[in-house]
């Protein structure tokens, strides 16, 4: 027997964002079904778009369904963020919400979830979460970072004025930069005999890029470099 549509809406709303949620929906629920599978494509409020079923059995909200549950529903504010205000403007335009600018999120937030970003009342975006929300509460902001430098065989990348968030896990560190520039320099590439490198490449049994970066790593000391490339 097919379930009714109302039901089916009600129960994946339940799961993704907390039992109880489906309660918000007004009796107006309209839906629209696929063509080729028969099966429900999204659902509307009145003449609003409210929510889209994908693929893999999530909902994509609406500015207009993610409003409609938060005005409705209280344990639907679990799924939701509030951004510092200085970047309440930028969030509305569409724009990334970072870590750093998390005034507060809900306790029901996974990565990969469906996110409404809240400024006082108003739904004012909606997006998904790349993070849970224990390690968003984790984030730090590390604060007066004077310069982040990233090196490369042959290159250096300054970041300019960068903004640094450290986020401690179980086994590592993991660190967010954001930087208004970056700046690129060619590094300085030092030469070796070609005996050296040969030694090297036969020693470690290594291609000849691998030996040369590592007599670079070793600025040149050749016992280093192989101990290196052996252990």
């Amino acid at each position: 027997m097919p379930i009714d549509p109302r039901e089916k809406v009600c129960r994946h709303i339940d799961a993704l964002f907390g039992t109880g949620v489906s309660d918000a929906l007004p009796e107006d629920v309209r839906y629209e079904f696929s063509r080729r599978t028969g099966r429900i494509e999204n659902f509307g409020i009145g003449d609003r778009l409210a929510g889209t079923f994908r693929t893999d059995g999530g909902i994509a909200l609406t500015i207009a369904g993610a409003q409609c549950f938060f005005d409705n529903s209280k344990q639907f504010r679990e799924n939701c963020v509030t951004p510092v205000q200085e970047a309440v403007p930028f969030v509305s335009e569409g724009r990334s919400l970072f870590c750093r600018h998390i005034d507060w999120c809900g306790s029901n937030i996974k990565v990969g979830s469906d996110v409404a970003v809240i400024d006082s009342t108003n739904v004012i975006a909606v997006g998904v979460a790349i993070l849970p929300t224990a390690l968003i509460l984790e984030m730090r902001d590390m604060g007066n970072v004077e310069e982040v430098i990233i090196k490369t065989d042959t290159k250096e990348f300054y970041l300019v004025k960068p903004q640094v968030i450290e986020m401690k896990g179980k086994d590592s560190t993991i660190f967010q930069v954001v930087a208004s520039d970056i700046e690129e320099k060619q590094r300085e590439v030092p030469s070796f005999k070609e005996e050296d490198i040969m030694l090297v490449m036969q020693q470690a049994n290594v291609s000849r890029e691998k030996a040369t970066r590592a007599l670079t790593q070793n600025r040149g000391d050749m016992a280093q470099a192989i101990l290196s490339l052996t252990t």
